[in-house]
């Protein structure tokens, strides 16, 4: 509850999620915001579309998505019958199709299994080559050490250590 947020080399404090996505910064949250009955188009859509809603065209930026990212969804399965990973998939787009200059991932492998987390990363990787900073949170410094190009350690509340080379140790202060 104190600080300071810089973004673009700018002080910056958002007033709420909207003005955050307004200026380019997309979140997936550790627990997923998906309408479990509805269709992954459908829940793609929430939010995003008005008027006549074209699912087709969005069906189709699925297919952008999986070529650009590696991240392949069946755009009519409903939520509901996805697995965890599929469902992350789905939080993880519907924030790409709005081209973020920043995307924030909340604890993204908390629930994933061994390979999915590797899937995971390889996404980071692919999102951070098209132009996009990646901020992954998470406890795991082996994570970190595999895709992160800085790494800030927050315990108690308070940085704990910094590195611009995370793949080598972290000396904590």
């Amino acid at each position: 509850d104190t600080g300071a947020m810089v973004f673009n080399g700018q002080p910056w404090r958002p007033r709420s999620p909207a003005e955050a996505l307004s200026h380019g910064i997309a979140m997936v949250h550790q627990h997923f915001s998906l309408v479990p009955d509805l269709s992954v188009v459908d829940n793609l859509l929430l939010g995003q579309a008005s008027g006549v809603l074209d699912r087709q065209r969005w069906a189709a930026k699925l297919d952008t998505m999986r070529e650009r990212y590696g991240l392949a969804l069946d755009p009519w399965a409903l939520i509901q019958d996805l697995s965890v990973g599929e469902r992350q998939r789905v939080e993880i787009v519907k924030c790409l199709i709005r081209e973020p200059r920043l995307l924030v991932l909340d604890e993204p492998t908390a629930v994933l299994l061994p390979e999915e987390i590797s899937a995971l990363l390889a996404v980071c990787e692919r999102v951070a080559a098209q132009g996009c900073g990646v901020m992954l949170v998470t406890h795991k410094l082996a994570e970190i050490r595999q895709v992160a190009r800085r790494a800030t350690v927050l315990r108690g509340g308070r940085v704990a250590a910094r590195s611009e080379a995370p793949t080598q140790e972290i000396d904590l202060l």
